[in-house]
């Protein structure tokens, strides 16, 4: 209805004599504004993802349409010169800036094209326009110069700005959705048409009889718009932005203001043009402006580039990361270039890092990047290496160009031999000489090299996928038969080892916030009250289902993602023990580090961060580490679990008794709790010796101000038995599964609200069931 309304109202305006008065054409202009900016913020009011340009667009309706219908009263009053197109000129010049940012961020939905925050390049623009359409004026229509410049400056400077919005839609109409989008060509022809109208108002006003057609004009923009308010559709989220279509805007604006600049030199040198100097002025601040864009584009470019180069390198070695070795191998892969790609693991890494320090370490794998940079191919003159990478932690990739030569394959294998070879020498470290061997598994891309059977399959969904995972299962062969190098067969290895794309799927995971945590309550022996949960990882993968720690973990230790992990796992312990206290369940959490993580000095400020964000008192915190562990390095074990202390967090000694307990780390490291692995729980009931072990592992603990919390408790008789013995806190299948975080604050309301007030809390729940398959490891 208000479409059609429109129609009819645009035909009567058309239709209108040049001598309509002022007062029917204030009222037929203003019902095509009203009716229009009604279309337009009926748009509005139903939002969705282009909501931000309809906005600016109904500014622009409303507030240049209210300026429209004001011209034929001014001229009806008898306002002289350029008064009557001032107030349109100053709506224009207010809203046209808006609508243009809002244009510019419509197209980067579609497109890489433009800088949503560009205003200087539209200012300088608007600048030039202005400095050009003074030229054009003065030269054409020397008495337009003796209007005071309050009322001829901004009506050439809407127009100019009138030119720039014009040209912005136009561009976004070309580059969005290929050129099919309807809405933005709407948006041009309304452009357009109010374009030719103004250029008709301002003919009609200087000349004092009204252009035929001006109200027509104006009409079809009006339409125009309305129909793009209802042609409209939802457009994508935003892309990344493309600094070189701003920076050739730049240099465009700038280039025209020095030509409008010198062309009202000479023509006031050679007597020809009217002196304005406005014309310099407008010009010069527009070729100022568009410089200095030019240069803030160089330098966001400079930027953009090694922000870029930054993105692909690791930053430790120099060498390319994981993203960029990843890049580099699907470019060669869709370049049909023949090339071969190693990965490689460092043999005694782990022995160097912990017996020499991590400085040690880090100069190390420095050391063994610049090796791998070098590295030459038996047919080809000079380095080779396309591109050499650090995937994490001792774990590198060399990708080299092979030739199109029928031995291309057997060039990849000596290669390969070539690389085992340069890291083979001894590393000096300091006041320490190391020796350090790999192992290395290679694939050679097309299969066989430039002909015949044998390298990484090509068949694959993800060829590049494929291809590392066959350098992977290279890689590993290798590893297990005692290092060296290895040439991908499938013959011999078979399909890769999944463990490279589970690295890579559980990075994603990490990133898009597949991991969960579930929880197991821990509960006093003695009287049944819930004290604590421990936090268990899951992966909710989005294929597999809800995967276990086991099914992961291990890829992650491999892959140096178990840092991550602990990371993510802490984050979600800490926040959510801040909801259940929030909403009055007060429960200490339990949550697995690895010995890696023990390891890291920043681990004590992550977790007082992460206290100190969602005011969680740090004695509601305990961190569990395994004790086989924690062989491997107590030193700096002990100086992070001190930091711990020193926030109050509590440390606990998992799966105690498995390993080859040592009292004096229980002395040194100084944990607040020790869990009883649940070997001994299962057989406390059958077996003396485990009954002999848990009485005194109890005992010892007590002594030194521990408690214990015994794993594993599947019955109420073995209930019965810790009680006996003084075990303070039991968790296992007897009381409840591990469950989701809203569950179990359930759980534990319907436990509490059964109990009664009276009574407190049941001794021995009654969520019995299976045996639980939770394997010891950390994280678990």
């Amino acid at each position: 209805m208000g479409l059609l309304a429109l129609g009819v109202l645009w035909l009567l305006v058309a239709d209108a004599p040049a001598e309509r008065s002022a007062l029917a054409r204030t009222a037929s202009w203003a019902a095509v504004w009203l009716v229009a900016s009604a279309l337009v913020l009926a748009r509005v009011r139903r939002g969705g993802a282009d909501r931000r340009l309809w906005r600016a667009v109904a500014l622009f309706v409303v507030v240049a349409g209210a300026a429209l219908v004001a011209h034929p009263v001014l001229t009806g009053l008898g306002a002289g010169g350029a008064l009557p197109l001032l107030p349109l000129a100053l709506a224009v010049l207010a809203t046209s800036l808006v609508v243009y940012s809002a244009f510019v961020r419509w197209n980067l939905t579609r497109t890489h094209s433009g800088d949503p925050g560009d205003l200087l390049n539209a200012v300088s623009a608007v600048l030039t326009g202005q400095a050009l359409l003074g030229l054009a004026v003065g030269s054409l229509v020397p008495s337009s110069l003796d209007l005071p410049w309050w009322q001829l400056q901004p009506v050439l400077a809407s127009g100019a700005a009138a030119v720039v919005l014009t040209g912005t839609v136009l561009s976004t109409a070309v580059t969005a959705g290929g050129g099919r989008d309807r809405a933005a060509w709407l948006f041009v022809v309304g452009c357009v048409a109010a374009l030719v109208g103004g250029g008709c108002l301002a003919v009609g006003t200087e000349t004092g009889s009204p252009v035929p057609g001006t109200g027509a004009w104006l009409g079809l923009a009006a339409l125009c718009v309305a129909l793009a308010a209802v042609a409209s559709r939802t457009v994508a989220v935003p892309l990344t932005v493309d600094g070189v279509s701003a920076t050739v805007g730049a240099y465009g604006v700038l280039l025209l203001a020095l030509l409008v600049v010198c062309a009202d030199g000479l023509l006031v040198l050679a007597g020809s043009g009217a002196t304005d100097p406005w014309v310099l002025l407008a010009g010069g601040l527009g070729a100022a402006g568009a410089a200095t864009r030019l240069l803030l584009n160089i330098t966001e470019l400079s930027q953009l580039d090694a922000t870029r180069r930054e993105a692909v390198t690791d930053e430790l070695t120099g060498l390319a990361n994981r993203r960029g070795v990843l890049r580099a191998v699907a470019n060669l892969h869709g370049a049909r270039t023949p090339f071969a790609v190693a990965l490689l693991d460092l043999d005694r890494f782990k022995e160097v890092n912990d017996g020499l320090g991590h400085a040690a370490g880090d100069a190390l794998l420095v050391q063994v990047a610049r090796r791998l940079e070098g590295v030459r191919t038996p047919l080809v003159r000079g380095p080779a290496v396309a591109v050499a990478g650090r995937l994490g932690g001792d774990e590198f990739a060399v990708v080299v160009l092979l030739p199109p030569h029928p031995d291309a394959l057997g060039a990849a294998g000596a290669w390969s031999e070539a690389l085992v070879e340069a890291l083979a020498p001894a590393y000096e470290l300091g006041a320490s000489t190391v020796h350090v061997g790999c192992s290395a598994g290679v694939a050679v891309h097309p299969p066989g090299g430039a002909a015949g059977d044998g390298g990484a399959a090509s068949a694959a969904e993800d060829p590049v996928t494929d291809l590392l995972r066959c350098a992977d299962a290279a890689m590993y062969a290798a590893k297990r038969s005692g290092g060296g190098a290895q040439l991908f067969d499938a013959a011999l290895h078979g399909r890769p080892e999944p463990g490279l794309q589970t690295a890579e799927e559980l990075r994603r995971a990490l990133e898009v916030g597949e991991l969960v945590l579930h929880h197991q309550p821990q509960l006093r022996v003695d009287g049944g009250e819930v004290v604590g949960v421990e936090a268990l990882v899951r992966w909710r993968h989005p294929e597999r289902g809800l995967l276990g720690p086991a099914e992961f973990l291990p890829v992650a230790a491999e892959h140096g993602l178990l840092r991550a992990v602990t990371s993510e796992v802490l984050r979600q312990a800490v926040a959510q023990s801040a909801r259940w206290r929030a909403a009055g369940l007060d429960l200490r959490v339990s949550a697995n580090v690895s010995a890696g993580d023990l390891a890291d000095p920043s681990l004590p400020a992550e977790v007082a961060e992460l206290l100190l964000r969602h005011g969680v008192p740090a004695d509601r915190l305990v961190l569990e580490v395994t004790e086989a562990e924690l062989d491997d390095d107590d030193d700096r074990a002990a100086q992070v679990l001190a930091d711990l202390a020193e926030l109050g967090v509590g440390t606990s000694i998992d799966d105690f008794g498995t390993g080859w307990s040592s009292l004096a780390r229980l002395q040194r490291l100084r944990p607040t709790e020790l869990k009883l692995d649940r070997s001994f729980t299962a057989l406390l009931l059958r077996d003396p010796r485990a009954a002999a072990i848990t009485a005194s592992t109890v005992d010892l603990a007590h002594a030194l101000g521990m408690r214990v919390v015994a794993e594993g408790v599947e019955d109420a008789a073995t209930l019965r038995h810790l009680a006996a013995l003084g075990c303070d806190e039991s968790q296992g299948w007897l009381h409840a599964p591990a469950m989701a975080g809203e569950d179990l604050r359930a759980w534990v309301l319907a436990r509490r609200a059964a109990a009664g007030p009276a009574t407190g809390e049941l001794s021995t729940p009654g969520a019995t069931g299976r045996r639980t398959t939770e394997g010891p490891g950390s994280l678990s």
